[in-house]
């Protein structure tokens, strides 16, 4: 474990996470769109849960472009994300998710610069995402918001938002008692508890919607936003019900048809 973050100008450290169990298929890329980023002040923190198919060893290829390395068993992504940020020492808090990578532009830069001005709690950007069928793959950019973000979880997109380490250390990160949904609880909990969130119209990541084991292609993630909708009183759980519904009859509609169409 290394600490190689050196301030070179004003703008302000980001710290970038990166948590990974068994990825190594998508690793390398992920870990090279953070290490050949250009921004000046990045730390960057990688956090395996143990893996045993050979992502441990390709992370130590790159432990000298690493700032903070451990590898240890762990509860699960969330678990691994709130040690991440804990460890994290700059003003700011960002990720690179193992199936993702961070688009390589200046819109690190434009959140560093729009911090220095108004100190806004969270920055939301956009995505380009990446979906994967049998035969192609579909690529679209999603333009991010967050007023309506109490009635819809896709309005902010999580792999695209950087939080201060202010805000995160006041809320308390995320609640591990989600294994499926923490992320948008967490940005729900900030919105409603007044946090300042600021739009980066730029693109941010690129995520591949499609990637096998992926937490969020599981349909037990609607029965969470139930949940956490309940908890939060938003009036909005009963919607998630049946999303929920919506989501077990597609996947069933495909394992009965898996070559015909999607369903939309």
């Amino acid at each position: 474990m290394t600490n190689n973050v050196k301030q070179i100008s004003k703008l302000p450290v980001i710290s970038v996470i990166t948590v990974v169990y068994n990825r190594v298929s998508t690793l390398r890329t992920a870990i090279e769109s953070v290490i050949n980023h250009p921004y000046p002040n990045l730390e960057y923190i990688v956090i395996d849960g143990g893996s045993t198919d050979g992502s441990k060893e390709l992370i130590e290829e790159y432990k000298e472009q690493i700032d903070y390395f451990i590898s240890e068993p762990d509860e699960g992504m969330y678990f691994a994300l709130n040690k991440g940020m804990k460890m994290a020492t700059g003003e700011l808090i960002g990720l690179a998710h193992s199936d993702d990578y961070i688009v390589l532009n200046n819109t690190l830069e434009l959140i560093g610069r729009a911090y220095i001005e108004n100190a806004a709690d969270v920055y939301y950007c956009n995505a380009f995402f990446v979906k994967e069928f049998e035969t192609h793959c579909s690529y679209s950019e999603r333009k991010a918001q967050h007023k309506n973000i109490v009635d819809s979880h896709v309005d902010i997109i999580h792999p695209a938002v950087v939080v201060s380490k202010k805000a995160i250390e006041k809320s308390g990160g995320y609640d591990t008692s989600f294994n499926q949904a923490s992320d948008y609880e967490l940005l729900l909990r900030l919105k409603l508890e007044g946090y300042q969130f600021f739009h980066i119209d730029a693109l941010f990541c690129a995520i591949c919607t499609k990637t096998e084991g992926r937490v969020s292609n599981s349909c037990n993630g609607h029965l969470e936003l139930m949940t956490i909708h309940k908890k939060h009183k938003t009036g909005n759980h009963n919607k998630y019900r049946l999303s929920y519904v919506e989501c077990r009859a597609r996947k069933s509609y495909r394992a009965i048809f898996p070559h015909k169409p999607e369903v939309i």
